[in-house]
């Protein structure tokens, strides 16, 4: 095995309806090598910094993906949304298991997601708050965090808008 199995990064996405996101995410990685071929070998270490490359290309990856998402379809869909985002769909519809980086043949097979949290310190404040004050007793405490997640969520954006239109 060349190099580490795994890379962490954190990337900062934001959805169409403008809310900022900090995730915190790790993927599974493995070199391709044929050690008889001087190619292959001279291939893998062919990117300086590869994981720089690897967290650049699937960041991105990510980020567009989730642009074109509202808060709500990426709450509730955020680890399906990240898979695609990341491994991108086969011809017949399917999410592929694997995504090879060519540049130096790299194959990343995993994408495991640690947090999903408010890129404002204040939201995210608030959230935990609201969300420790209780909730109605008939409400799984699941459904009540997505309440008091979306209420802060459109709470935010509502400042940033009237900031915004006080800035202009």
């Amino acid at each position: 095995m060349l190099g580490p199995d795994f890379i962490t990064d954190e990337i900062k996405v934001e959805t169409s309806d403008h809310a900022v996101l900090n995730l915190r995410i790790s993927y599974n990685n493995e070199f391709i090598v044929d050690k008889d071929d001087e190619e292959s070998v001279r291939k893998v270490f062919s990117v300086p910094d590869f994981i720089g490359y690897t967290c650049s290309i699937i960041g991105s990856r990510i980020r567009e993906y989730v642009a074109q998402c509202t808060f709500d379809q990426f709450h509730r869909n955020s680890n399906a949304i990240i898979e695609e985002a990341v491994f991108h769909r086969d011809d017949e519809g399917q999410i592929n298991s694997k995504l090879l980086l060519e540049a130096n043949n790299m194959i990343v097979s995993n994408v495991d997601v640690h947090s999903i949290e408010p890129a404002d310190p204040n939201v995210l404040a608030s959230l935990v708050k609201s969300v420790q004050m209780g909730k109605p007793s008939n409400m799984k405490q699941s459904e009540w965090a997505l309440i008091a997640l979306l209420f802060l969520f459109h709470l935010s954006v509502l400042c940033s808008h009237r900031n915004l239109n006080q800035v202009h």
